[in-house]
C-alpha cells in the first residue's frame, strides 16, 4: 500500500486534523482554538527553539508527526490586553516566571511583542483543510486586533457562505458542459487552459469576480470568466469573512471533448 493512501486512511479514521494541537484563548470566559502560534513571534522562539522551558535538550526535539508544534500555549484577554497563561509539552508545564523573568506577572506575562490580528474559529467546521487545522474553515471567527499586548478591537467573521467542493469530477463536467464555443475561434483545434482564482462572491455564494491567473487571449480569457460566474456549485471558501483564494482552477477547452 502506498504511504500516501496509507495516510489518507490514518485521517480518515483518526481525524488527525483535529485542534488538540492548537494555542487556546480564553475571551470572556469561554475558551477558543487559535489559527496562530503567537509565541513563534517572539524572536527567542522562532524555529520553536525551546530551551530551557523543557530541558537542555529540548533543541533536539523531533517534532512529532502531524503536530503543528511541540508544546501548546494558553493565551487569555483580560484587562484589554492579551497575556500568556501557560506553556505545556506533552508531560510539563514551563516554569514561566524562570522563562520570562522581566514580564511575568501574578502568574501571566504581558504579550507585548504582539502586534498582529490573531483568529479565533468557532461553530461547525465548513471546510477541512486535511491535517492542517489552520487552513480549515468554521461558521465564524473572532479577530482579534492586538498592538504591543493591547487589544484594539474583536470582531466577528462570518464564514458562513462557505461552500465546499463536493465532486471535483462533476464540476469538470459542468465547465465542460458551460462552455460556449460559439464565442471562441472555430478553427482553433489546439488544446487550451485558462487558469482562473475567485476574488468575491456575492450573497449567496455565487462568484461575481475573478482574475486570470494565467490566460491565453482575450477570447478565452472571457470565457472562463463567464463560464466560472455562470456555475453555481462553484466551490467558495471563505476566511476571516473574505473569500480565500487558496485556490486556482483551470478551465480546460479541448474540442475533442465538445459535446
Amino acid at each position: 500500500m502506498r504511504i500516501g493512501t496509507l495516510l489518507l486512511i490514518m485521517f480518515l479514521l483518526f481525524g488527525l486534523y483535529t485542534t488538540s494541537k492548537a494555542d487556546k484563548i480564553i475571551y470572556k470566559g469561554v475558551t477558543y482554538d487559535l489559527y496562530e502560534y503567537p509565541l513563534q513571534f517572539n524572536s527567542r522562539f522562532k524555529e520553536w527553539k525551546i530551551t530551557p522551558i523543557f530541558g537542555e535538550n529540548a533543541n533536539d526535539k523531533v517534532i512529532r508527526m502531524f503536530d503543528a508544534a511541540p508544546y501548546n500555549c494558553i493565551w487569555i484577554v483580560q484587562d484589554d490586553h492579551f497575556y500568556l497563561q501557560s506553556i505545556n509539552d506533552e508531560n510539563t508545564t514551563a516554569d514561566l516566571k524562570a522563562v520570562f523573568p522581566e514580564k511575568y506577572d501574578k502568574g501571566l506575562v504581558l504579550a507585548d511583542w504582539i502586534d498582529t490580528t490573531l483568529y479565533a474559529p468557532y461553530g461547525k467546521m465548513l471546510y477541512c483543510g486535511g491535517v492542517l487545522f489552520t487552513e480549515s474553515t468554521f461558521e465564524y471567527e473572532l479577530a482579534f486586533r492586538i498592538s504591543k499586548g493591547k487589544i484594539i478591537s474583536v470582531a466577528k467573521c462570518d464564514n458562513t457562505k462557505t461552500k465546499p467542493l463536493k465532486d471535483q469530477f462533476h464540476l469538470k463536467d459542468l465547465i465542460q458542459n458551460n462552455i460556449n464555443w460559439g464565442n471562441l475561434p472555430e478553427a482553433d483545434s489546439i488544446k487550451r487552459k485558462v487558469f482562473v482564482q475567485a476574488i468575491s462572491a456575492d450573497g449567496l455564494g455565487m462568484i461575481d469576480s475573478v482574475r486570470i491567473v494565467i490566460g491565453v487571449n482575450e477570447l478565452y480569457d472571457r470565457e472562463a470568466i463567464r463560464i466560472v460566474k455562470s456555475i453555481p456549485e462553484w466551490p467558495v471558501i471563505y476566511r476571516h469573512g473574505k473569500v480565500y483564494n487558496w485556490w486556482i482552477f483551470p478551465i480546460s477547452f479541448d474540442r475533442s471533448n465538445k459535446k
